[in-house]
């Protein structure tokens, strides 16, 4: 898979993992994305997440995705998003256990 493929499925992977972890009364962590959930619910909080990993891929797109500059932003992008997506998974992991195991 390349770059852009990696960049939409974790970004795909972050946006699921947030909804379940809200869900499950968990909170947003970015404080941009929690502000925009809170006024306007998780719906376009998530959206909003969605719409800026695909203006970085437009951007990408016009300014010829194969510029080695660009391709390593995203890259590094990549490697961020897929500590979000497993710290999601880490929190919801926790948190299903927990409910699982709790004492009534």
């Amino acid at each position: 898979m390349n770059v852009w493929g990696t960049l939409v499925y974790l970004q795909v992977l972050d946006v699921l993992s947030t909804a379940i972890i809200i869900l499950l009364s968990g909170s947003e962590m970015n404080p941009l994305i929690r502000l925009v959930i809170s006024r306007y619910g998780l719906i376009w909080g998530l959206a909003i997440k969605l719409v800026l990993v695909w203006v970085i891929v437009v951007i990408g797109v016009v300014h010829n995705r194969s510029t080695a500059t660009f391709k390593k932003i995203v890259k590094i992008a990549n490697y961020m998003y897929a500590v979000v997506v497993l710290w999601n998974l880490s929190n919801l992991s926790v948190g299903l256990y927990l409910i699982k195991n709790a004492r009534p």
